[in-house]
């Protein structure tokens, strides 16, 4: 069994921000017993992962392979990095001290595995629903109907 970590920093450039990005390196982090952060900044997302060498290989190459479908990725750039010692995986604020360069996505609407979580759970936190969506542009319309009157249009 493999026990040495590596640590990577991983910048992805495209459309990657405002289509669940984050919530997907995150649970895709997890399922591969991943430590690190995910982070949007001012033209990409940045991820920093720790892990045995076979699970980061596989994470770089899934980020690419299974990036959310409303995602268009123009550039990967993995570099090595020094042990952070991270003890989770955890999306952290976005840090966007600069000129915002990013590609802007379509309007989407909330897509039906959200609309289900939404419904299903009964999230009354949306910024609990934008953790845990895979798109992160949601029909705002339809999100202040249900939480103001807990009706649910279709």
């Amino acid at each position: 069994m493999e026990r040495d970590i590596v640590c990577v920093k991983i910048k992805i450039s495209g459309i990657v921000q405002g289509v669940g990005f984050r919530p997907f390196v995150r649970r895709l982090a997890k399922a591969l017993s991943i430590n690190g952060l995910v982070k949007n900044t001012d033209s990409s997302v940045e991820v920093t992962a720790e892990g045995s060498k076979s699970h980061i290989d596989k994470f770089c190459s899934r980020i690419r392979e299974d990036a959310p479908k409303n995602s268009w990725i123009k550039e990967v750039i993995i570099n090595d990095h020094d042990i952070c010692g991270f003890e989770n995986f955890d999306i952290i604020e976005s840090n966007t001290i600069g000129e915002r360069n990013t590609y802007i996505s379509p309007d989407l609407s909330i897509c039906n595995e959200c609309r289900e979580e939404f419904f299903e759970k009964k999230i009354k936190d949306t910024s609990t629903l934008l953790l845990t969506a895979p798109i992160a542009v949601l029909d705002l319309q339809l999100l202040r109907v249900y939480l103001t009157t807990g009706t649910k249009q279709q």
